[in-house]
């Protein structure tokens, strides 16, 4: 295949789910090899990604080096633009199962489920100057640790449902959520407009396995995830921080506050997700 996807969707039914991309949620179809039951679709952010159908074994060739193979249940950020118009568009497409819902910090997330159970967020953060952003990015360690205030050790090992991430694995997926998009920041301040390949370490659940997220004490994943903070709004004063960039596969450019908001984004979905945890459990 022409395009070697970093991220991939394994599915139940390929052409139910290249008939949903398509026709539904207006992904562009790139290509198709029925004969290994994949296809490779550009997202709206223009990021190639792969569909493997049930007869698909071994999809490494198939990917870049560096890549995550996702499952069902699990959630694929997009940014959203405008989501009045991406709204009305997906209604236009047959879409009717649309859930939007507002962050306390003011980012709006239009969100839909495929046929195979995974869930496209769409997300549209509000205006902000850089300053703006940086004072938001620097609250992440405070409002973490607003929403762990009170919670016993037994309290770190609640889920939301069964299967999914206990608040103990959420901290520490958010602090090495904090380093990788360090290295992006740093990247494109070391070496602007060159080219940055993420190493996204093969998928987020074998990095909980292999990094034991589930028995780790929390505290020092919290120091680091500060001292990270502290780290990047001491970088953000460099001259012309914010718009340095780096280069990235198929041309896309990331810049240093590209990686601010991502990593607000990130702190934010998984700070609420903690809250509903508390929620669920009366917490």
């Amino acid at each position: 295949m022409s395009l070697l996807p970093t991220l991939a969707l394994r599915v139940t039914d390929l052409g139910n789910s290249i008939a949903f991309y398509r026709d539904r949620v207006g992904f562009t179809l790139v290509e198709t090899d029925l004969d290994h039951d994949v296809a490779i679709f550009l997202d709206s952010d223009g990021d190639p990604m792969l569909l493997a159908g049930p007869g698909a074994g071994d999809l490494t060739p198939f990917m870049a080096e560096q890549h995550d193979i996702l499952k069902p249940g699990e959630a694929i950020g997009f940014h959203g633009g405008d989501l009045v118009e991406r709204e009305a568009d997906l209604r236009s497409r047959g879409v009717e199962d649309l859930q939007v819902a507002e962050s306390q910090f003011g980012d709006t997330t239009l969100s839909l489920k495929d046929p195979a159970g995974y869930i496209l967020s769409f997300i549209s953060s509000p205006q902000r100057s850089p300053e703006e952003h940086l004072a938001v990015y620097a609250r992440m360690p405070d409002e973490l640790d607003a929403a762990l205030a009170g919670l016993s050790e037994f309290d770190l090992e609640l889920t939301k449902e069964a299967a999914s991430w206990s608040i103990r694995q959420i901290i520490h997926h958010v602090t090495d959520g904090d380093l990788l998009f360090l290295t992006g920041m740093r990247a494109a301040l070391m070496a602007p407009g060159q080219l940055y390949k993420p190493n996204n370490f093969g998928g987020n659940d074998l990095v909980s396995e292999n990094l034991d997220y589930a028995h780790r004490p929390i505290a020092p994943a919290l120091a680091l995830s500060r001292a990270v903070h502290d780290y990047v709004l001491e970088l953000a004063q460099l001259p012309g921080a914010w718009e340095r960039f780096s280069q990235r596969d198929g041309g896309r450019q990331v810049s240093f506050g590209d990686s601010v908001t991502f990593a607000i984004r990130h702190s934010v979905e998984h700070i609420e997700e903690i809250r509903e945890i508390r929620i669920v459990h009366g917490l």
